[in-house]
């Protein structure tokens, strides 16, 4: 580890926690904050893409059978508002949790939605091309201006920012990158950081 003395703390959570109010010193986020006095760096865009279980027979089957694992209904995150707006057939299984949906999946429960860094990297699943493809989103990382320059602060955010840049391919929708050190972070809608 380049920098021993260093304590990383991960919460992931679907609230944004306060960089002003030193919740967490460096976040990931799905959308672009607007406010703040804050340092912010596109690191990746993260492609979503349709996978079902490898074990549930052909493409055809899929298409005459297809029953999908979705979001929550009260979900507002835009991937569950793309899928209401566009998706058409029963739903198996709900889960506000991706890893939930993938496991679902697994299980042969439906089709899921799931980010291509989660879904090309199980071997398990297959990706699917159904209808139009999902929208992606940008991951941003932020800091606080005031400590963009913490000596501990900056070393996190830059080996997270050079984390996403190994892996631009598999967050994009690329073929997985093998032996890539892949940041396991957005399991939930956001990761954010403290770091100690």
């Amino acid at each position: 580890m380049r920098h021993p003395r260093i304590t990383v703390e991960l919460l992931t959570t679907d609230r944004n926690l306060s960089l002003a109010r030193h919740e967490v010193d460096v976040a990931l986020r799905l959308a672009r904050p607007a406010e703040g006095d804050l340092v912010i760096r596109r690191v990746a865009t993260m492609a979503n893409a349709f996978y079902a279980t490898t074990a549930q027979g052909t493409a055809d089957r899929l298409e005459r059978e297809r029953q999908f694992v979705a979001f929550g209904r009260d979900s507002t995150v835009p991937e569950a508002v793309w899928m209401r707006e566009h998706v058409e057939g029963p739903v198996a299984f709900r889960s506000n949790s991706l890893v939930g949906q993938k496991s679902a999946a697994l299980a042969g429960l439906g089709i899921a939605l799931l980010p291509c860094y989660l879904g090309d990297r199980e071997p398990g699943l297959r990706r699917l091309a159904l209808d139009r493809p999902p929208p992606a989103r940008e991951i941003w990382l932020v800091v606080n201006r005031t400590h963009a320059r913490v000596p501990h602060i900056r070393a996190v955010a830059q080996a997270l920012a050079e984390a996403f840049e190994r892996c631009q391919l598999l967050f994009a929708g690329g073929l997985p990158i093998a032996g890539a050190l892949i940041p396991e972070i957005a399991q939930t809608p956001a990761a954010q950081m403290r770091c100690c």
